[in-house]
């Protein structure tokens, strides 16, 4: 724990916290792996941890999509089953 100063996070702090809030780690496992308090990860973190999971699953989306583009077969294949589930989904919800 930092004490005696203000935390500042960095932008090193602020993509491990948003890649294990991607990988579905407790706020108390989180705070510990960056030296803080739980307290001090809830104010200088909120966008990671409520968009983390967002963004990294944006991430690895993209990545799956160009890996099809290359001719990936299994890239091809999931994308597939992603889109099926993502079209029964969307008529589901209409």
């Amino acid at each position: 724990m930092r004490r005696g100063t203000e935390y500042v996070p960095t932008s090193a702090d602020r993509e491990i916290v948003e890649r294990l809030a991607a990988a579905g780690h407790g706020k108390t496992e989180i705070a510990a792996t960056v030296a803080i308090a739980r307290d001090t990860l809830r104010k200088h973190f909120v966008e990671e941890l409520l968009n983390g999971q967002a963004r990294h699953r944006r991430d690895v989306i993209n990545m799956l999509f160009e890996s099809a583009r290359r001719g990936k077969v299994s890239a091809i294949i999931r994308l597939e089953h992603l889109t099926r589930l993502a079209g029964a989904r969307a008529a589901r919800d209409a």
